[in-house]
């Protein structure tokens, strides 16, 4: 049987996601689009009102706006166009993300190289007799850390991925709330959601990187001592230094839903209120 690695969780997910959205968001917006063109008629219908009643004047700005708008609407639900276009547009802004913190590196192979070394220092010290019972016990702690800290690794980097799937597929739902300021705001969370996945995968990602930069020589002498073949050359200090790195890495990750969710409000209620001001700026011009 293969070992369990980050990166086979990260590609299966990567895989499993893209054949889930291929396979259900285009069921979603069939099953929606009636509501939607409804919605729609409606929407101009109102529109068309407000202008015969003289409660609002018949301006090209507006009207290309409103146009724009109800065929972005509409254009989302296909998957083939714009409906992955928008999916990808989160991937994308994700792995560039990600891949600008770590400057070429990779995140996974890093995190995943630290977790295999800890794994054989903690596979010698368990190998002793147990007249070292001090090196057993410091073996089976360092195993505990590591399962602990791959658990928490997998869970965030694929929850990330998988959030994004769940709730891309939820599109169809959302979009059509975009077209009355009334409802807008659940189509702005729905923004929101997508952001605070995309996130969490480079909250995960900037923790390893620091992890690494200030941890650097310690995790340098974790990978030595990975070597050994005796645990009588591990020194407590390496397995100290260790423990150090594994509980930092797993207590900054275990905050990092909480991150992306204050920082994802913050910019999506700071763009909500752009994306209004512009619509008033557009609405002003003469």
């Amino acid at each position: 049987m293969a070992p369990l690695t980050l990166e086979g969780f990260i590609g299966a997910s990567d895989t499993v996601t893209e054949n889930f959205l291929v396979s259900v968001y285009p069921a979603i917006a069939a099953a929606i689009e009636p509501a939607l063109t409804l919605a729609a008629v409606l929407y101009w219908a109102l529109f068309g009102y407000k202008v015969y009643a003289g409660f609002a004047a018949l301006e090209w700005r507006e009207l290309a706006a409103k146009a724009v708008l109800t065929s972005a609407v509409f254009t989302s639900l296909n998957w083939g166009g714009f409906g992955s276009q928008i999916y990808h547009l989160f991937v994308e802004f994700t792995d560039s993300g990600a891949g600008t913190m770590m400057a070429g590196e990779s995140a996974t192979t890093m995190l995943n190289a630290l977790l295999i070394n800890a794994e054989h220092i903690s596979a010698t010290l368990r190998a002793t007799n147990f007249y070292q019972i001090n090196a057993i016990i410091e073996g089976s702690f360092i195993l505990v850390l590591n399962c602990l800290l791959f658990t928490v690794a997998v869970f965030y980097m694929t929850i990330s991925k998988l959030g994004l799937a769940v709730t891309m597929v939820l599109l169809p739902l959302f979009v059509g709330f975009s077209l009355f300021p009334e409802t807008r705001h659940w189509f702005v969370n729905w923004l929101n959601r997508m952001l605070n996945f995309s996130l969490i995968y480079i909250l995960v990602v900037a923790i390893v990187k620091f992890a690494f930069v200030a941890f650097g020589q310690y995790i340098d002498d974790v990978g030595q001592a990975s070597g050994y073949p005796d645990a009588t050359l591990i020194t407590s200090g390496v397995v100290a230094n260790l423990c150090v790195v594994e509980c930092v890495l797993i207590v900054f990750m275990l905050q990092v839903s909480e991150w992306a969710k204050a920082l994802s409000g913050s910019v999506a209620a700071q763009g909500g209120a752009a994306a209004t001001r512009l619509m008033k700026e557009i609405r002003s011009w003469q």
